[in-house]
């Protein structure tokens, strides 16, 4: 919106200054340029003084020789100083001038300009470049009487289409400059142009009374119907006499007179207008209104004054004091009585302003100039240098029209109206704060026949971006609507359009503005007025534009000009904000309300002292008004912040029932709206003259815009989130390549084909997501975050609030939900406890948590919500009937609201005679105790449904609370035949009617249309939900199990199919999930489980995989049947399901409870791990089919599991019985089944059996057996992804240990070669767990032989620089406890063996980390496998003291320090020796490690 400001450095000088040679600085050169630019100057407020009135225009003169006058008087008194003290001195003391200031020259004016003398003392500047002149306001003396004449033109709609733009633009403008001359004519001042209509007034003054002004008014209006009524525009001469007589232009007028003011207002930099107020305002819009084509009407008051200069010639029927025509084309229905007058009034004219001849001093010419720029219109001050004419284009535009709803009537002075006054220029700086923040521009602010109206528009020059309805305009809409209401607590409505409109200046030569004409900016001001506007309203083309980030309710089309059919409008909503249902009056909870506010109160004073989060948790059931409350205490501390002069973010968002298990569900929506207004303003500069910069001059290329911006969006909307989303990755301090994963998992975005793999594990994510989250909400702002339905958030996203609660600021958390103590909420106990105890009001000064419990409604608010229902006092019911409503409803606000509407429906009460409101005297029992609980109420409303009706109504319940016109009319359609247009028709009335009966909330979420062949498509985009979750639990209680079951199944299939495919999309997996669970195909369902159970571990969130499919086992324990207490039960399922299920759902099952167990043990969990395998265990061996199964993988997984568990020690294994039994039936059943990937993991399984027993020379030889088998390049990928690791690799590894201790060191060294050169380039480099298993052995063998480099080298290119650069700081795995440690070790070793050690500071560092009480305490699960790989930890942070000890004795040292050192080595040697006792597998960690250190130690 910014103007360009074309400073003109200028100097001044007078006459005086040049009688002083060495002062004389007007030499030719300069003084050619200086006319030059004061000519440029002077034509610069020619063309500007053409967009405005006169009247404004010498508003504007008045102060700049006020300025004049004062600058004159101050450079005269400075003159005559510089004289006298020239006098006073000699040639040789004339002293080198330097800056000084001087007194402001207007101390009304909120700018202080100050005097100043150049340095060299050639110039003197008295004025900055833009001189500020003050704002006019209306005064005492500013009121005056006038004739207001408003001409209304039609017929520019029909002639857009039939001609182009150069053509159009002359046709319009020659047809203006015809109107405009005979106001000219008649001394008129052409004040507005409202699109295709202007206001022209004639104003009293010492040369003109108002009769005579009201006369010459009339006389002009009159000339104008009668000479261009029904006009033949000359350009269409060309096209056929059809359609140039369809295309004639018309016009049509009304006066009135009366007082009249002119307001100011805007500011100083960026836009001002000039608003004309008063009654004639009123009459003229009346007058108009009943003006046919070719008439002029007068109201009342102009006809009364008109009486005084002429004899009226009305019709017999017109009644006094009422509006009338007094003109037409072909007649005129007064006589002027005084013919002399006439000839009189013809000497009256408006000059122009004197400024354009006067010799105003340059800095105020310049000044003067940019004042007046601040009432043009941006587009025109883009480049000055361009004539009128050049402006005209056609272009596809965002127009908006906004309506305040105040009333802008004045008083007539300026005491009273200062009010008014103030309040017009709050809403004019408020619209021009949110233009300014979407780069829209003004077009104009004015009061006519439609009220206080402003319009702004995005798309003309100046103005065009891509994604510029969705990310500029739509957005700035709904910003000026909350930030009128908020700011200054004024309600408005808004209609907005997106079409090809004609843009360019309009009007007369001498007089015109820059306006935008066509069908759109005609509809967005029908919008605007509509009676049925809740707040903002938008047409089709806006919806489909802006599908990607607002839904759209549905409203009844209109009639709109321009436009051949009925015209489908819409109501926008954001993805969130259509769920916050808008309440129109709130009842009741004044307690909790009066607390809520008083959250709000401290938050905003103590912002400064205490500026920590504050979380408010409401609870309630359902229909209990939790959300109503909510909204109510927002908007209640908005209005707050308002007093409090505190800017008030607020947002919205409701958690869904069936995504409690989709990770960040809340947040991911969050985060997208909170990118999507986060602007990096560099970069939204570099578009913004990206897009400006476009040639656009061309009316053809003018044209072609809309796919222009089509293109752009589809290609640069997923990039800009991408881009927005590593500049805060960066901000944050995370890898940028990051924000790729960002927003292929939790945005939705395609994923880049480039995009780093890497994932983030739980804990840090839930960091990001809260610091992004909290980094994007403005830092000057109250934040206020509300989130309905907590009860169905995940366990993620409640970490998140957490988090946020915990370290975030200036922020406001509202949550609502379900009681807690009924509801499964996934929200930490500690969590809760903390607030409850340690931010409770009761335990601190400033209290961080509110807790609200609500119950059901008070009598009184009964009696209130019916009072108000049927508009009548609480005083005026009757107290049976209140106390009726209130014993039926038990006080639950959503059962009052529906039996009052059933009431009302019914018309089951009347006023009587006393003035009371009581029941009908004829209504019966019956009809009462029809509302004897919600859920019969409800029914019976369904019961209005034809059978059809309720049936669909109910696949509806089925299909979710949220659902699709598409996805509805697929599951109808039978087969693949396509519906007919009639059904889809027929489908579409009864969701219509469920939606005016308050059942359901039509939505649409934009898109494009294709109607040329299906013709569903035009339906695809709509949507519903239900309007209360009470509505969708009634219809599914009122259908029979075996049909929900059913139509489960219809859904499920005809949108999924019964493929179980790769999971993309987890929203859309996670209810197909839900659907073919609740349809009874148990095995789909778990096939479909363990899929998004593998999606999530992808995703590293295990806890979360955990947690969903161990509910997917639980639909197994529910399942129908016909349970007796004696009947035996497997793994928690009746034994008679096991029987019954087929092969592939046994399969199913198992593997779905092997991947909880595996789960269980990545994160170190073995006692759950082993009840999961057990569980399969028995659920195979009890299967009557499990024996009857041809591919027995399943077995193979299962043994591999329990067999991983044993070894670790998880399960007690005496003499390694178990492990030996489990490995040999692995071996016989992998061989029968054939397949290398088994085979070769039951071989590594049995041998490393073999190895714990001491048995090494018969592991070796199974070793050998794997060699022949296993290739690395062809299995290891395969064996990864059945076992999660390749265990077979792994093998080679240990066989390093078993060669050492058999002495065969030759054998020993070639497969360390092997394994370093061949083996690991093969393994998969992010599975960490894999790699240190295989090189663990190795690394100690080679350090053995006096290799600690070699060992360091191995660690830290195949583990640890690994880990960190694929997984980073915060991520875990099984052995991350052990890194550090070996890093340690390794760094010390080879210091020892070159002879080099650690500084002193990294050597105390070092002995402070081993000595801590953290370092040296290991669980049997820890140390167990790693004994049997060669080495457990204790001997490894003894021989870390061991060697500490040693480099500590070689420098000056603590002999304490050095004490505890070989202490706590001792302590962990001998604790190492009793891990490896007694157990033969541990030969080598206790022979060639344990012993070895102790030795050394002792």
């Amino acid at each position: 919106m910014g103007r360009r400001s074309h400073s003109l450095e200028y100097s001044n000088s007078s006459d005086e200054d040049s009688d002083n040679g060495e002062d004389d600085y007007a030499r030719d050169g300069h003084e050619n340029k200086g006319k030059a630019r004061l000519k440029s100057c002077r034509s610069y407020l020619e063309r500007q003084t053409q967009h405005i009135p006169v009247c404004v225009a010498r508003t504007l003169e008045d102060n700049a020789l006020a300025l004049q006058k004062a600058h004159e008087k101050e450079m005269e008194e400075r003159n005559e100083k510089r004289r006298a003290m020239q006098r006073r001195m000699s040639w040789s003391e004339k002293p080198t001038s330097s800056l000084s200031g001087g007194k402001s020259l207007f101390s009304n004016s909120r700018y202080s300009v100050t005097d100043a003398t150049s340095k060299d003392g050639s110039s003197i500047s008295v004025m900055s470049a833009r001189y500020p002149f003050p704002i006019p306001a209306p005064k005492e003396d500013g009121y005056y009487d006038a004739a207001l004449l408003f001409v209304d033109i039609s017929g520019f709609t029909r002639l857009s289409t039939l001609l182009k733009v150069e053509t159009l633009s002359k046709a319009i403008n020659t047809y203006f400059d015809l109107l405009i001359q005979q106001v000219e004519e008649h001394g008129g001042d052409v004040l507005k142009f409202a699109g295709d209509a202007f206001l022209a007034q004639w104003r009293e003054d010492d040369d003109l009374d108002l009769d005579e002004a009201v006369l010459l008014g009339v006389l002009c209006g009159s000339a104008i119907v009668k000479r261009y009524s029904r006009y033949h525009v000359p350009q269409l001469a060309e096209i056929s006499s059809d359609e140039a007589e369809s295309a004639l232009l018309d016009v049509h007028c009304g006066i009135g007179v009366g007082q009249m003011t002119c307001l100011h207002v805007g500011d100083h930099e960026q836009r001002r207008e000039s608003i004309f107020l008063g009654d004639p305002i009123d009459q003229v819009s009346e007058a108009e209104g009943m003006a046919k084509h070719g008439q002029l009407v007068a109201s009342a008051k102009a006809i009364a004054l008109l009486e005084e200069t002429c004899e009226m010639l009305m019709p017999e029927d017109h009644e006094e004091g009422q509006c009338a025509v007094i003109a037409c084309n072909d007649e005129i229905f007064f006589e002027v009585e005084d013919p002399s007058l006439v000839e009189d009034l013809k000497e009256y004219s408006l000059e122009p302003p004197s400024y354009l001849s006067m010799n105003l001093a340059p800095n105020i010419m310049e000044s003067l100039h940019n004042q007046l720029a601040l009432y043009v219109h941006p587009a025109t001050r883009l480049d000055h240098k361009l004539q009128a004419s050049a402006y005209a284009e056609v272009r596809s535009v965002f127009t908006v029209f906004v309506k305040p709803n105040i009333q802008a009537n004045i008083n007539g002075t300026a005491t009273d109206d200062a009010r008014l006054f103030a309040l017009l220029n709050d809403i004019m700086g408020v619209t021009c704060e949110v233009l300014e923040r979407f780069k829209g521009h003004l077009r104009q602010f004015i009061v006519d026949d439609k009220g206080v109206v402003l319009i702004a528009t995005w798309g003309q020059r100046g103005a065009t971006f891509p994604n510029m309805v969705t990310e500029k305009g739509l957005p700035a809409a709904v910003g000026i609507l909350d930030a009128l209401k908020i700011e200054l607590d004024v309600e408005s409505v808004i209609g907005a359009t997106f079409g090809k409109v004609y843009c360019g200046v309009v009007g007369g030569k001498r007089r015109h503005e820059f306006a935008l004409l066509g069908p759109s900016v005609n509809l967005a001001a029908r919008l605007m007025s509509s009676a049925n506007n809740p707040g903002l309203l938008v047409d089709d083309a806006v919806r489909v534009m802006a599908s990607k980030r607002f839904d759209f309710f549905a409203h009844e089309p209109v009639k709109a000009k321009g436009y051949k059919d009925l015209v489908p409008i819409f109501e926008p909503v954001s993805v969130i904000e259509r769920q916050w249902n808008k309440i129109s009056t709130f009842i009741g909870r004044e307690e909790e309300l009066d607390k809520l506010l008083e959250v709000g109160r401290l938050q905003l004073t103590d912002l400064e002292e205490d500026p920590n989060t504050h979380m408010v948790l409401i609870q309630a059931h359902s229909g209990l008004g939790k959300s109503s409350l909510a909204m109510e205490s927002l908007e209640s501390i908005r209005r707050l912040g308002n007093v409090f002069k505190t800017s008030i973010k607020v947002t919205k968002n409701v958690c869904k029932d069936g995504e409690q298990r989709v990770p960040f569900c809340v947040f991911r929506q969050i985060l997208h709206d909170l990118l999507m207004e986060r602007f990096d303003f560099d970069t939204e500069i570099d578009e913004i003259e990206h897009w400006q910069t476009t040639d656009l001059n061309d009316s053809d290329s003018s044209l072609s815009m809309d796919s222009v911006f089509e293109d752009a969006a589809a290609q640069q909307n997923e990039e800009r989130l991408y881009s927005r989303l590593r500049v805060l990755c960066k901000e944050l301090h995370y890898d940028e390549d990051f924000a790729d994963t960002i927003g292929a998992n939790m945005l939705g975005l395609k994923p880049k084909e480039d995009a780093s793999k890497e994932q983030l594990p739980p804990n840090e994510l839930i960091d990001f997501v809260a610091d992004a989250v909290l980094t994007c909400f403005p830092k000057n702002k109250l934040v206020i975050s509300a989130i309905d339905d907590v009860q169905w958030m995940d366990s993620l996203s409640w970490k998140v609030v957490q988090r946020m609660v915990k370290h975030g600021k200036r922020l406001i958390f509202f949550c609502m939900s379900r009681p807690l103590a009924t509801s499964n909420v996934p929200v930490d106990p500690k969590f809760l406890q903390w607030l409850r105890e340690k931010c409770h009001p009761s335990q601190s000064k400033y209290p961080r948590f509110t807790e609200i419990k609500l119950d059901s409604f008070k009598r009184n608010d009964v009696a209130r919500l019916l009072a108000l229902s049927f508009g009548c006092s609480e005083n005026c019911l009757d107290k049976k009937v209140c106390d009726y409503l209130y014993d039926q409803s038990g006080g639950m606000p959503y059962f009052c609201q529906e039996i009052v509407g059933n009431m009302i429906r019914k018309d089951l009460l009347e006023w009587k005679q006393d003035g009371s409101v009581s029941w009908r005297s004829d209504v019966t029992d019956f009809q009462k105790k029809l509302h004897s609980n919600l859920n019969d109420l409800l029914l019976n409303r369904l019961d209005d449904f034809k059978s059809d009706g309720r049936t669909l109504i109910q696949v509806c319940a089925i299909l979710g609370f949220e659902f699709s016109l598409s996805d509805l009319l697929i599951i109808q359609s039978r087969g693949r035949r396509k519906m007919k247009q009639k059904q889809i028709e027929k489908i579409e009335g009864i969701l219509s009617q469920a939606d005016k009966e308050g059942i359901l909330v039509e939505m649409f979420q934009g898109g494009t249309e294709n109607k040329e062949d299906d013709v569903t498509e035009a339906f695809l985009e709509k949507s519903y939900m239900f309007r209360h979750s009470i509505w969708r639990n009634c219809l599914l209680g009122t259908m029979l199990e075996e049909r929900k079951r059913e139509l489960h199944k219809t859904i499920a299939t005809k949108l999924g199919g019964d493929k179980v495919e790769e999971v993309k999309d987890l929203r859309v997996a996670m209810k197909l999930f839900g659907h073919w669970r609740d349809s009874g195909e148990l095995g789909i369902a778990t096939e479909r489980a363990i899929n998004i159970g593998k999606y999530l571990d992808s995703l590293l969130l295990v806890g979360q995989s955990i947690e969903f499919c161990t509910e997917a086992i639980d639909m197994w324990k529910h399942n129908p049947s016909d349970n007796n207490e004696d009947d035996e039960v497997v793994a928690g399922i009746d034994s008679k399901v096991i029987n019954s299920i087929s092969q592939e759902e046994l399969v199913s099952l198992a593997r779905l409870h092997i991947s909880i167990a595996k789960n269980y043990s990545n994160i170190m969990d073995a006692v759950n791990s082993n009840i999961f395998f057990l569980k399969c265990d028995s659920i195979l061996s009890k299967s009557s089919v499990a024996a009857k199964l041809t591919d027995r993988s399943v077995f193979f997984a299962l043994y591999s599991g329990r067999f991983a568990l044993l070894y670790i020690g998880a399960i007690p294994d005496d003499g390694l019985v178990l492990q030996m039994e489990i490995a040999s039936d692995f071996v016989q059943q992998a061989e029968l089944h054939g397949d290398p990937v088994h085979i070769c993991r039951s071989i590594s399984m049995k041998s490393l059996t073999l190895s714990r027993q001491g048995r090494f020379e018969d592991a070796l030889e199974l070793q050998k057996k794997l060699e022949e088998i296993y290739d690395a390049k062809e299995l290891c990928d395969t064996i990864c992804k059945a076992y999660s690791c390749d265990h077979t690799a792994q093998n080679y590894g240990y066989s390093v240990l078993w060669y050492e201790i058999l002495g065969q060191f030759e054998e020993s060294e070639r497969q360390i070669d092997f394994i370093l050169e061949k083996l690991m380039p093969q393994m998969p480099a992010t599975n960490m767990h894999n790699s240190i298993m295989i090189v663990y052995p190795v690394m100690f063998v080679l350090k053995e032989k006096g290799k600690a480099k070699k060992a360091e080298e191995v660690f830290l290119t195949f583990i640890f620089n690994r880990f960190y650069e694929f997984y980073g700081k915060e991520s875990t795995t099984y052995f991350l406890f052990i890194y550090e440690p070996l890093r340690v070790l390794f760094q010390l070793a080879r210091c020892a063996e070159e002879g080099s050690k650690p500084d002193e500071e990294e050597l105390a560092k070092l002995e402070d980390w081993v000595l801590s009480s953290e370092i040296g305490t290991y669980s049997e699960i820890q140390w167990g496998p790693m004994c049997a790989m060669g080495r457990d930890p204790y001997c490894i942070i003894a021989e870390i003291c061991l060697l500490l000890t040693k480099i500590s004795c070689d420098i000056p040292a603590d002999e304490e320090r050095k004490e505890k050192l070989m202490q706590k080595g001792l302590e962990q040697a001998k604790t190492s020796i009793k891990c490896t006792e007694g157990n033969p597998g541990f030969t080598y960690a206790r022979k060639f490690q344990s012993e070895k250190i102790i030795a050394q130690f002792l």
